[in-house]
């Protein structure tokens, strides 16, 4: 390689990294400006054989300590709402890194990119993926559920080909959450 190619190779991998390190930084600053709020909609529940709405409010609020927030869902109203109280809490800012403190032994991995959250877990051989995105002063939430118990696996081993292990989608939540007055 001449020297003039092995320098422009350098400056094209140093830039790369360099504009790679300014949009990592660039995205996650956008939390918490803009997401401290009470939130309300409808969330839809797409099972398998039916679609049921309920009432959902989220409500995000600087918490006492630093770096953490009050991270409080409510699904349904009166008798039949349920509260879940949870606490996002600010790992590593410049990876986007959070953990959601369930208040119950429970945390979980949450990543923050391009104005949105995203979790995935697995309880009781469910895999779900949860997705927060802020995008014109409403959150778009969802919930993907997939049954990890009948995986469907093909492929092969080899140079080009992997195993590959596929789940089916049994429940999606989904719902556009408003700034309430």
């Amino acid at each position: 390689m001449s020297t003039k190619k092995y320098f422009y190779s350098i400056l094209f991998l140093v830039l790369i990294i360099f504009i790679g390190k300014e949009l990592s930084a660039q995205v996650t600053l956008n939390f918490p400006e803009g997401w401290i709020e009470r939130w309300v909609g409808t969330l839809y529940i797409y099972g398998e054989k039916n679609t049921k709405e309920i009432y959902m409010e989220l409500k995000i609020e600087k918490a006492e300590e630093e770096n953490h927030w009050k991270w409080t869902i409510i699904y349904g109203k009166g008798e039949f709402g349920q509260t879940r109280a949870y606490e996002l809490i600010l790992v590593d800012s410049v990876k986007g890194k959070y953990k959601m403190d369930e208040k119950n032994s429970i945390l979980l991995d949450v990543s923050y990119k391009n104005n949105s959250f995203f979790s995935t877990f697995e309880v009781e051989k469910n895999l779900i993926t949860a997705i927060y995105t802020l995008k014109d002063n409403t959150i778009f939430f969802e919930i993907i559920s997939c049954d990890m118990k009948n995986p469907l696996v093909t492929g092969q081993e080899g140079e080009d080909i992997s195993i590959v292990s596929s789940y089916p989608v049994t429940v999606v939540q989904r719902a556009e959450l408003k700034k309430s007055n």
